[in-house]
Formats: structure tokens, C-alpha cells, sequence
């Protein structure tokens, strides 16, 4: 019955450990708090903005326009795997007129060593009025699938930002920014286990 209880004891940590595993890495990823644990640049080119009723998590989303983008820095570990989603829209009553104008929202990942040197984009989703899957008014959902870090990997950064070469027009929307570790191999072969000899003492 000890031995029972013992690895009953070990299951249920390893269960704590991989659920725990899979909670959001990016701080204030709804922007509730403003731009709060948010690096940016072109500060005077986005806002966040409360209560115009169709945000898409919260009461608080980001706007954006011109050359300005928001980003943030999680840790990471080589080999381990991580997924990101962001949502992200551009209104009917200014529209992000992408292709012929030179205007385009996105949200994208880096990886980038301990000295923060570039070591390559892993992923990045762009939009405007030529892509139909983030349209106006109508929130898409932006996800990397899963994406591993690389050797040497110390940093994942999380941008999102609108890009101008001058000549465009348009704002950019963003809410409800994640970026969700997935539970280690390691991890699950261990849980396996646990669960293989706890079935097996059970049934003596």
C-alpha cells in the first residue's frame, strides 16, 4: 500500500510538472496593463486603447499605424519546443492597404543567443487588405505551430509591429499575445512509466 502511495505521490508530480509547463510565457499578453513588460519602438505611433467593445480578450487591445512595434523576451532551452498566437485585425474605417501602398501588420519569432545576437526568425505572419485571413474587423488568429529552439538558443523574442515603406495607410489591432511551452519528451516518457508500474502494482 506504501508503494502504492509513493508512486501514486511521483505520478501526480509529474503531472504537476507537465501541466505547469504550458502556461503563458508573455507578461501582460492581453495588454490589460497598457504596454506594461512591453519593449517597443515608434512609441508615438500605437496606443492602447479600453472600451470601444469589440476587443478580443479583455477590455484592452493595442492599435498601431505608421513604422512602431511592440516586443518581449522569454527564456528558452535548446531543443525544447514552444507555440505562439497572437490576433490580430484591421478595421474597416482604416485599413491596412497592403501591396500596392507598402504597408503590412505582423507578428513574428527570434531566436537569439545570451549576447542577444540574432540567431534566426523561426516564424512570422504577415497582414493587410490583400490577405484575406486577418480582414477588416474580423480578429484572425495567429499561430506558429510548434517551433523548437535552436542550438545555442538563450531567447525567444515575440514582436508584433506594422511595417511602412512611407507610401502606406492603415492601422494594425493586436490582443491576446501567448506563447505556450509544450510539455517535455522527457516528461511524458516519465509520466508513461509512472503510470505503467502504478497500473501494475494496482492489480497485486
Amino acid at each position: 500500500m506504501r508503494r502504492i502511495i509513493v508512486i501514486g505521490g511521483l505520478v501526480a508530480a509529474v503531472l504537476v510538472f507537465g501541466l505547469s509547463a504550458q502556461g503563458n510565457l508573455i507578461l501582460n499578453g492581453s495588454f490589460e496593463s497598457g504596454l506594461t513588460s512591453w519593449q517597443s519602438w515608434g512609441p508615438g505611433n500605437m496606443q492602447s486603447i479600453s472600451g470601444w467593445g469589440w476587443e478580443q480578450d479583455g477590455s484592452t487591445m493595442v492599435r498601431m499605424w505608421t513604422d512602431a512595434g511592440l516586443y518581449q523576451d522569454f527564456s528558452v532551452n535548446p531543443g525544447a519546443t514552444y507555440e505562439i498566437s497572437a490576433y490580430a485585425c484591421h478595421a474597416e474605417w482604416d485599413p491596412i492597404l497592403w501591396g500596392s501602398t507598402g504597408r503590412v501588420g505582423g507578428v513574428s519569432l527570434e531566436w537569439r543567443d545570451a549576447s542577444d545576437q540574432l540567431i534566426g526568425v523561426a516564424w512570422q505572419y504577415s497582414f493587410g487588405s490583400g490577405n484575406q485571413t486577418a480582414g477588416e474587423d474580423l480578429w484572425y488568429l495567429a499561430e506558429s505551430g510548434s517551433q523548437q529552439a535552436p542550438d545555442g538558443a538563450a531567447v525567444g523574442r515575440v514582436i508584433v509591429n506594422i511595417w511602412n515603406d512611407g507610401t502606406g495607410s492603415g492601422s494594425a489591432f493586436f490582443d491576446n499575445v501567448n506563447v505556450i511551452p509544450e510539455p517535455t519528451a522527457v516528461a511524458l516518457l516519465g509520466l508513461g512509466g509512472l503510470l505503467f508500474v502504478f497500473r501494475r502494482k494496482a492489480r497485486r
